[in-house]
Parts: structure tokens; C-alpha cells; sequence
């Protein structure tokens, strides 16, 4: 059975909550975030976490079942099996045919703008981690940028990762894209699940 959603809805979805528009789309804002009243979003990148597996990991994830317990888990269906293309894709609401996007380069010559470029565009502070190449995209055009080297261990990125989310929440953006590649990563390293 396909998922209802796509990832294509998260940027529409996000952009609506945030009070921005996006210039173009091919996704939709998902109607059941209607009424929450937020005003902030948080969109939380990691890589090779399907919905099948993040449910055979939740166990060991507390806080991501809490912060399910808490909000909407929603099952989207992929629009490439590429991280470049992909992410691009959940930060313009655009298929990749459409955003042209299919590597780093490709991203740092873009003239599409993404989530991130809108919304401080907008005036709302933004703020990106990712891995080094893909948050030099942002440079000079949001507010709180963080790049980590891909070169490190996935699990030392993912912990950095993580301690300049929390870091850049003290800061109060309006939205905060943050990504994080343990997973995948470590799958492609050939390592063991534990």
C-alpha cells in the first residue's frame, strides 16, 4: 500500500505552519497539522530511517517515542533513493526532475531556494546542520548555519549533530532543519546493527 504522503508535502506543509510561501510545489501542506497552533518547525533529516525500521528501532529511541507520543507520525513515501535529491526535494517541496538537484554541486549552483532561504528571506531566523558541503549552500542566506564533516565517524557526526541542534534551538529559529547520517552511513560502512 503507498502512504497518503509524500515528502514532497513536508516543505508546503512546513511553509504553511511557518506563514511563508514557497514560489512553487509539488507537493500539498498536510491538512492535519491544521489547528495545532505552531508556529515554529523542526524537520529532522535521518538518513536511511524508513518508517518499517525507525519502528524496530523505537524501542531503543526514547525520545522519538515520546515526541511521537506527543505529535502526528506520518508515513511518506520517498521521492528518491539518493540523499542529494531527496533532501532537496523535502526542503523545496519539488520532484528532483523539477529541482534539477542531484548532487552537492548541483545544490551549490541551484537557483531554486529552499525551506531555509524562504523562510529568513520572511525575516525568521533559520537554521541548518548538515554535513559541511550541503550547510555552505546557506552561507549568507540564513542565520544559524553548522557543518560537520562527513569524514568522521557516523556515530561522532551524529552526536555533533545532535549538540548543535540542541545549541541552535537556544537560539529560538522559527524553523531548524537538522540531518543526521548514522544509519546510513554505517550501513555503508559494512558495520554490524549494534
Amino acid at each position: 500500500m503507498t502512504p497518503p504522503f509524500s515528502q514532497l508535502d513536508i516543505a508546503p506543509t512546513a511553509a504553511r505552519m511557518l506563514g511563508v510561501d514557497l514560489p512553487a510545489s509539488d507537493g500539498q501542506p498536510i491538512d492535519l497539522v491544521e489547528g495545532w497552533g505552531c508556529r515554529n518547525a523542526a524537520i529532522i533529516i535521518v538518513d536511511s530511517l524508513g518508517y518499517d525500521l525507525m519502528f524496530y528501532l523505537l524501542p531503543r529511541m526514547k525520545n522519538t517515542a515520546r515526541l511521537i507520543d506527543d505529535g502526528l507520525l506520518l508515513q511518506a513515501r520517498a521521492v528518491s533513493n539518493h540523499t542529494t535529491p531527496a533532501i532537496a526535494s523535502i526542503l523545496s517541496g519539488l520532484l528532483p526532475e523539477h529541482h534539477q538537484i542531484f548532487d552537492k554541486e548541483g545544490a551549490k549552483s541551484s537557483s531554486i531556494p529552499s525551506l531555509p532561504e524562504i523562510a529568513s528571506a520572511a525575516g525568521l531566523k533559520s537554521a541548518v546542520i548538515m554535513e559541511s558541503n550541503g550547510a555552505e549552500v546557506y552561507e549568507g542566506l540564513i542565520e544559524i548555519i553548522h557543518g560537520i564533516s562527513d569524514r568522521i565517524p557516523p556515530e561522532e557526526f551524529d552526536q555533533k549533530a545532535c549538540q548543535m541542534t540542541v545549541q541552535s534551538l537556544r537560539e529560538n529559529p522559527r524553523l531548524l532543519v537538522s540531518y543526521f547520517i548514522g544509519i546510513d552511513k554505517s550501513v555503508h560502512l559494512g558495520r554490524e546493527w549494534a
